[in-house]
């Protein structure tokens, strides 16, 4: 509450969801994803330089707790879009149009990535410090047993 910035939560708050909407959707591609990487990294620092929190800090303050939220939600969406750029092929509702068959299809590459993220923060520190960029993944395999493992075609 002591940056006495001159934007309030939501201001931020949409400024991320532009953001992602924009870079991180459906369509992706490895251009639009390293972009709102840089983006959100901005972001954050004007949110922590530039936030404004009306209210006395030592009573109940809604516009503090979203605030924090709000901080939150920066976190996540830099890890959503590393975590997208990472995973080099199309998958789930979400593709990469670098990744796409002749015919309009996502393509998968289940060879290399049939398995989930975990993302650890390296490093550089917390999200709140400003400098920590680094993420590491722990990949966990998928195995299938009652279901294959196969491809959609929606054709």
């Amino acid at each position: 509450m002591s940056i006495q910035g001159s934007h309030g939560a939501e201001y931020f708050h949409r400024q991320l969801g532009e953001i992602l909407y924009r870079d991180c959707g459906v369509a992706r591609n490895k251009e639009d994803l390293a972009k709102g990487i840089e983006e959100i990294r901005e972001l954050r620092k004007a949110f922590w330089s530039d936030l404004f929190i009306p209210g006395d800090p030592k009573e109940m303050n809604q516009q503090l707790e979203y605030a924090n939220r709000v901080a939150d939600y920066i976190d996540l969406g830099e890890l959503m879009c590393v975590d997208a750029l990472d995973r080099d092929e199309s998958c789930g509702a979400h593709y990469r149009d670098d990744h796409i068959s002749e015919d309009g299809e996502a393509e998968r590459d289940d060879a290399n990535w049939c398995f989930v993220s975990a993302w650890e923060r390296g490093n550089n520190g917390p999200s709140w410090d400003l400098t920590g960029n680094e993420f590491i993944r722990h990949a966990e395999p998928l195995t299938f047993e009652a279901v294959p493992l196969m491809t959609r075609n929606y054709k």
